[in-house]
């Protein structure tokens, strides 16, 4: 198809498969995660660590402040010797890496930072210069269609239902550098969804049940991603019970 200025346009699907975790009530991800760390640090007294020694997590190591920025901060983020590297969509890793994060004077509280970077095992975060704030942060990995842009025409989730679940929400994330918020006590709070089943669905029509097939569909979505910047989008599966989806399928269709 062509759009309105006649460049060719075409239209492409992605799948993922999920189902619930045995535990009770979860957050889970599929095309991507969010690992938020509990609390706030301002990393300059004593180090922070984000990660889990050698895990293959891929993922970009982010913050979003506190406080507006008095004057201009760097954080530097560090591999941990020996506990792992840095890697790139290149294939390329390294284990003696660092990135800083340069925060302009007058940055204004809840502004998102993450690096350009990808961290697997543990990352160190630091204050280098400027007066410290106190940050949020964690690691996050999105999908951003091999680092291109797209747009998100629709989105839909097709499971068979594993418990009784009245609790249960599917969401379509869009990863953006605008939109979060600081919480001094607990995590960062992600850009709000593009779309959610518990929302659409309403109270009457967001059960799940045990043995029992349930899909929730959005289409025209028409929403923009930035892939080639630091962009992407991911699928929130939130479940209040023990195993709520046996088994599902999430479709993303996109236009490029």
């Amino acid at each position: 198809m062509r759009d309105r200025y006649g460049t060719s346009e075409s239209s492409s699907e992605k799948s993922w498969v999920f189902r619930s975790y045995p535990g009770g009530a979860s957050e889970d991800y599929v095309g991507g995660f969010y690992a938020h760390t509990s609390g706030a640090e301002d990393f300059d007294a004593i180090s922070a660590f984000v990660g889990t020694i050698d895990a293959a997590q891929a993922a970009h190591v982010y913050i979003v402040t506190g406080a507006e920025a008095a004057n201009e901060v760097t954080i530097r983020v560090s591999s941990s010797a020996g506990q792992g590297n840095s890697i790139n969509d290149d294939g390329v890793s390294a284990a003696d890496t660092t990135e800083d994060i340069v925060i302009p004077a007058g940055t204004p509280a809840n502004s998102y930072f993450e690096t350009k970077v990808k961290w697997n095992g543990i990352a160190v975060i630091d204050l280098v210069t400027g007066t410290a704030i106190l940050c949020n942060y964690g690691l996050a990995k999105y999908w951003d269609n091999n680092n291109s842009d797209f747009t998100v025409e629709g989105v839909e989730f097709i499971w068979r239902g594993g418990a009784a679940d009245t609790a249960a929400d599917l969401q379509l994330c869009h990863h953006k550098n605008t939109g979060w918020t600081y919480n001094v006590a607990s995590t960062a709070t992600p850009p709000a969804a593009i779309c959610s089943m518990a929302a659409d669905h309403g109270t009457d029509g967001r059960k799940i049940i045990a043995g029992k097939d349930g899909a929730y569909k959005r289409a025209n979505l028409n929403q923009p991603i930035r892939g080639g910047g630091s962009e992407g989008t991911m699928l929130r599966i939130d479940s209040g019970a023990n195993g709520t989806f046996a088994i599902g399928t999430a479709i993303l269709r996109i236009r490029k």
